[in-house]
């Protein structure tokens, strides 16, 4: 519940939240330390002098050091006081001195010290402070076996101190990718919403024109094709807006062999140069269900990869869908074969990596977008190659049997009809 809530704040509010927790986790937790140490008796008879220490002067202090140096560039104040505080209190109680000892190792490591210029001065101040403090507590109070532990951490603390100002630069990496890819989206959909505006208009007006224009004019080929054209854009535009989040997806009944042949028109004026397309197509329907757009983006994705592969052109590339049975359900498994290079065993353990490509342009192999909607869609997506042999992608949905039942059904239906 505290998550989610967390999750609606805005960023400002978000650093305004943090700034309030930080002033004033240190005085709670020093109370509630003060009332801990007050009522167990197993702490010794120093507890209650150490209780009142904590609570009429250890916690009035972190206040006043909190409301004097405010922001993140003193950010160091906060773990300095508290190893001093651990280094005093466990002078009123020697018994507790190896947990102590751990505690304070934890505070010296605060990640917040990082951001600061002296970052590796202040490290090195806290750690002589610890070691100092907590050996010369040692030795007053007599402790059994300290040596080992204090020049322990000596020994580790530099690799200690690596490790979490590194993980604390990752965070920050990460927080601004996060950053940069919601400011992505929001580009990203309001680019597709104006685009599919003027889809609109491009398509609007080229119906028109259609409606025009006898039914034996030449044109009408070019208008039919500029509608297509559109709407298939228009369909690239609402995977803009999902990616953006601005849209659901729509899923439906989808004629796969049907959907493979207008992509394969369509695609075909942009590759008749560079590939020769075999096509076969399954003798039944085969019909799944999903999301239009973006089954054609797999298919589009894969079938680009497999011409820009070949050595020679024009490429040779073969599309292949049959059903394949199985206990759990038939599915429909569309096969692209291309005869080109084909991927070494090294890099096809990456292909599915986000951005990752063998090409010397372009931003990947647009095969991790291509897992993830498979996955949606209950599907898989496999790739088998050698070097020099070849590819092969395999594309597996689930057959929706109600639509292909269906469809059975208006056939006979027909035949029937034919036969009275």
């Amino acid at each position: 519940m505290a998550l989610r809530w967390v999750e609606k704040l805005k960023p400002g509010q978000v650093l305004e939240l943090e700034s309030l927790v930080l002033s004033w986790f240190n005085p709670a937790s020093i109370v509630l330390c003060a009332i801990f140490v007050a009522g167990l008796p197993e702490f010794g008879p120093n507890r209650f002098t150490l209780a009142a220490a904590l609570a009429f002067v250890a916690a009035p202090i972190a206040v006043g050091l909190r409301f004097r140096f405010r922001g993140l560039q003193y950010g160091w104040v906060e773990p300095l006081y508290d190893v001093l505080v651990i280094v005093g209190a466990v002078n009123f109680i020697p018994d507790l001195w190896f947990p102590a000892l751990c505690i304070g190792l934890m505070v010296s490591l605060a990640p917040s010290i990082g951001l600061h210029q002296r970052s590796y001065q202040l490290y090195a101040l806290l750690l002589l402070i610890l070691l100092g403090g907590m050996g010369l507590t040692a030795v007053i109070h007599a402790v059994p076996n300290w040596q080992a532990p204090l020049l322990g951490i000596a020994l580790v603390y530099p690799s200690l101190v690596f490790y979490s100002h590194l993980q604390t630069r990752r965070a920050d990496a990460l927080r601004d990718r996060a950053y940069r890819l919601k400011s992505l989206t929001q580009v990203a959909g309001s680019v597709a919403h104006d685009f599919n505006n003027m889809l609109m208009g491009i398509s609007g007006h080229a119906e028109l024109a259609l409606c025009n224009l006898p039914p034996d004019s030449p044109a009408r080929g070019s208008a039919e094709a500029v509608i297509d054209g559109s709407h298939r854009a228009s369909l690239l535009c609402r995977q803009l807006l999902v990616f953006a989040n601005h849209q659901d997806r729509v899923e439906q009944q989808i004629d796969l062999s049907t959907e493979v042949d207008n992509l394969i028109r369509l695609l075909g004026p942009k590759l008749a140069h560079a590939a020769k397309i075999g096509w076969t197509e399954a003798p039944e329907p085969m019909a799944v269900r999903g999301d239009v757009g973006a089954l054609q983006q797999v298919i589009m994705n894969v079938l680009i990869n497999a011409v820009e592969a070949a050595d020679e052109k024009p490429a040779s590339v073969a599309l292949t869908l049959r059903r394949q049975r199985a206990d759990s359900g038939d599915c429909a498994v569309l096969e692209i074969a291309d005869a080109g290079r084909g991927i070494p065993k090294r890099q096809l353990k990456r292909i599915f990596e986000p951005l990752y490509t063998t090409k010397t342009h372009g931003q990947g192999l647009g095969l991790a977008s291509a897992r993830r909607i498979m996955r949606a869609h209950e599907g898989n997506i496999a790739v088998a190659s050698e070097a020099g042999q070849g590819t092969t992608v395999t594309l597996t949905l689930p057959i929706d049997d109600t639509v292909v039942s269906t469809a059975d059904l208006v056939v006979k239906e027909a035949e029937t009809r034919s036969a009275a």
